[in-house]
């Protein structure tokens, strides 16, 4: 089975060609298509274009995400390291780390 979203409102990141790594002014790019779908299938993205394009198969979930972004291969692999002695209370070190914990973005380090 497919899943398939409709009615994207923006689908970011529509580049023609993969990029390994971006940089400079290729970040100041952003593709998108407006009245979207995408289609995944498995674990992979399978389609994805215009509304005006898209045909409905018979193996589809559709899903209609009215008003709604999607960013499929946004990936931020960075990371900040954040060191408990910089903070001004322990209060302050337990909720950076909480942080941490829902949002993976961040690192707290105890010094010891």
């Amino acid at each position: 089975m497919n899943i398939l979203f409709i009615h994207i409102k923006e689908l970011l990141q529509t580049r023609d060609k993969s990029e390994v790594k971006m940089m400079g002014k290729s970040m100041s790019e952003l593709p998108h298509i407006k009245n979207a779908f995408l289609r995944i299938k498995g674990d992979t993205i399978h389609s994805y274009g215009s509304m005006s394009s898209l045909v409905i198969k018979a193996t589809d979930k559709v899903i209609d995400i009215t008003g709604k972004i999607i960013l499929p291969t946004w990936c931020d692999s960075h990371s900040h390291v954040v060191y408990a002695r910089l903070c001004r209370s322990s209060t302050l070190f337990w909720v950076a780390s909480r942080a941490v914990l829902r949002r993976g973005t961040s690192m707290c380090l105890r010094p010891e």
